[in-house]
């Protein structure tokens, strides 16, 4: 009797876990799909196509076509996209960028970063995300001291030791505003496929 309850138990588990594996991979394939294909990204910008994107060998990411992309490794970048300077009063241009650094893993990085973060400045989140692409992540936002009208937000992946940090700098004056451009840039990072698996 309960040999073969185990065994009814065994083969349920095995059916929800299967069913789990393609619900999964049907959302995976259906993010890559609206992220490669969808000509408005961010912010319903009809203008958004796909000179937009950048992608190294391992990773891409969509911005918007009025923004400026810098390659050349500034400040230990991989890239900074940046927006256009809004007028001669608010001369602020925000900003993405991404860096790579080693760590054995995020637990401990993060444990570093919000020390780091609460010894010069604010920290105002501090929890992890899973995107559609099913990879996991760590969400920071903070300000600084000595910048008290920026905010940082940092979206922390961990990949095979490394750890890819991708930071988004805006004015807290229209933080609702910027948070929410800045987020789509974020949102669409992705590692490619055939590099990540």
């Amino acid at each position: 009797m309960v040999i073969g309850q185990a065994r009814l138990f065994c083969s349920v588990f095995k059916l929800f876990f299967m069913f789990f594996k393609i619900i999964s991979s049907l959302l995976y394939l259906f993010s890559s799909a609206v992220c490669m294909a969808q000509n408005h990204f961010i912010g319903g910008d009809s203008s958004y196509t796909s000179s937009t994107y950048y992608e190294a060998e391992e990773y891409f990411i969509q911005y918007l076509p009025h923004w400026t992309l810098d390659t050349s490794g500034l400040l230990g970048t991989q890239f900074i996209v940046t927006s256009p300077k809004k007028n001669d009063e608010d001369p602020f241009r925000e900003n993405v960028s991404l860096k790579i650094k080693d760590s054995k893993n995020l637990h401990n990085f993060i444990i570093d970063a919000e020390k780091s973060i609460k010894a010069n400045g604010t920290l105002l989140e501090s929890h992890r995300r899973i995107n559609f692409s099913r990879q996991e992540y760590h969400l920071t936002v903070y300000t600084r001291n000595e910048q008290p009208d920026l905010v940082y937000e940092q979206y922390y992946f961990f990949k095979y030791w490394f750890i890819y940090e991708l930071t988004c700098v805006y004015e807290r004056k229209t933080f609702l505003q910027n948070r929410a451009s800045c987020e789509r840039v974020l949102d669409s990072f992705r590692f490619n496929y055939s590099w990540s698996y």
